[in-house]
């Protein structure tokens, strides 16, 4: 049919009107309220009462119910311990300010939480602090400047060279690399000017940064006419290099805040004991005086039939806290009893629990678990941690010299941890294969497929063995 014809005989048009049955299940606003304030944390769900209040006359809110609900830094013992373990630092004009301590962080700068920029600013006495400063200040969380000379030197009213001279300045500090404008900018400032081969290693940062992963010392020595044990010392250098210089400070710069919802605490004789930040109503409670007033019998019709919508708005309102309270509360009872190993052992062992399990223990649906878990932080003697940790999927295991024992499920990242900790002390010159790490994770009492190793492995970004081989590159 050509555009613009008719449409012929065979074409119809047919308009019908269908009726139809269908069962949907849908969630009414009151249980959907409840399952929101079920997902709330505690600074969420102060917020969110305090609206309802100024919505509802028949509210009462006493904001004194969260004033014992202390703010903490979120998860600071493990992130401390985390910073110390991945600062990757050298030693260079650094001992004489005590902030490092054999090749790392040390406990005084990570207490402290110096700010990069203050951090600089103690290694020197710059001719301008001011311009310095505002240099500093420029610099991301990676160390790289990312600031425009022109833009400073203008807004601060000063020559450029001005601004230029503290930038030059700033690249010579520790950690060395920072003020960098790019990864080979920043690697060519770590390396050092003494090195005998300080020429063949800028050349190596400018043109083969991107085979640095996959080179060998020994292509390093037939290309550039070095011996092979030079070549692997160079290669060597270069993978010693922090293209990151700035990232032990970003932790400083970014502390998250957060009110634990669930607190643990040691009893006077050594048990635990828990209890949750706010109270059964979370400091909520029906207005009296205008509960009064709507049981009057002086009041109109339709006052009164506001009042009594208000205050059945209320009641529900109250239900729903108390609902969120007791699920909140019999979780934290759960993870205490059934993660007894973990208080016991200061966080360092974890079992892996099922969010069915807990569900069925405390009879409700596991989706509500769920939410219950969102998003909340249970504080004990030893960090704060979000509740969702206690709750990581896992594999099988059991005692290696007990075959008959019952099997027990090992949480997913002690597995990972121990995964990292054999790369970490393997042989350089024979990597551990995803199967020879299968095989002391099941001497370990572990069960676990030689996949699961694998997929493991690489969520921690970990490269195969045939890979860290080329990377170690010493027995080449």
């Amino acid at each position: 049919m050509g555009y613009g014809q008719a449409p012929t005989a065979g074409w119809r048009h047919d308009l019908q009107v269908e009726q139809r049955q269908s069962h949907r299940q849908a969630l009414s606003p009151t249980l959907f309220r409840s399952m929101e304030m079920l997902a709330m944390p505690s600074c969420d769900l102060r917020s969110f009462l305090q609206s309802a209040v100024d919505d509802n006359v028949m509210l009462a809110f006493d904001p004194d119910a969260f004033a014992g609900a202390e703010s903490v830094s979120f998860d600071d013992a493990q992130e401390r311990n985390r910073l110390a373990g991945d600062a990757v630092s050298r030693e260079r004009g650094s001992r004489q300010h005590g902030l490092y301590d054999d090749g790392r962080l040390s406990a005084a700068f990570l207490q402290e939480r110096l700010s990069l920029s203050q951090y600089l600013l103690c290694q020197c006495t710059p001719a301008n602090e001011a311009v310095f400063l505002e240099v500093a200040e420029c610099l991301d969380e990676h160390g790289y400047f990312q600031g425009d000379v022109d833009a400073i030197a203008f807004a601060l009213g000063c020559p450029r060279q001005e601004v230029e001279d503290e930038l030059r300045l700033i690249r010579t500090l520790e950690p060395r690399g920072v003020g960098a404008e790019d990864v080979r900018d920043c690697l060519l400032l770590q390396l050092d000017q003494d090195d005998a081969n300080y020429d063949l290693l800028c050349k190596l940062v400018r043109d083969r940064l991107d085979d640095v992963p996959t080179l060998r010392g020994g292509s390093i020595a037939c290309t550039y006419g070095v011996t092979r044990e030079e070549g692997a010392r160079l290669l060597a250098v270069l993978r010693s290099l922090d293209p990151w210089p700035g990232r032990p400070f970003a932790r400083a710069e970014s502390v998250r805040y957060t009110v634990p919802d669930v607190v643990v605490s040691r009893t006077p004789d050594g048990g635990l004991a828990v209890s949750l930040s706010l109270s059964e109503t979370a400091g909520l409670s029906i207005d009296e005086g205008y509960r009064r007033l709507s049981l009057s019998p002086s009041l109109d019709g339709e006052a009164k039939g506001y009042l009594d919508e208000r205050h059945r708005q209320a009641a529900g309102l109250l239900r729903d806290v108390a609902f969120r309270h007791k699920v909140v509360s019999g979780l934290a009872a759960y993870i205490v009893v059934h993660q007894r190993r973990f208080f016991e052992s200061q966080g360092a062992l974890l079992d892996a629990l099922s969010v069915r399990d807990a569900a069925d223990e405390l009879g409700v649906h596991p989706s509500t678990v769920s939410r219950a878990i969102a998003g909340k932080t249970m504080r004990t003697p030893f960090g704060v941690f979000p509740l969702s940790v206690f709750f990581r999927a896992g594999v099988t295991g059991r005692e290696p010299d007990d075959a008959d024992a019952p099997a027990e499920a090992v949480a997913t990242y002690q597995v990972k941890a121990s995964i990292k900790r054999m790369v970490e002390g393997e042989d350089r010159c024979r990597p551990l294969s995803d199967n020879a790490l299968r095989q002391a994770l099941v001497a370990k009492g572990v069960r676990i497929e030689r996949r699961t190793v694998a997929k493991y492995r690489e969520c921690l970004g970990i490269p195969c063995s045939t890979d860290r081989r080329r990377m170690y590159g010493v027995c080449r």
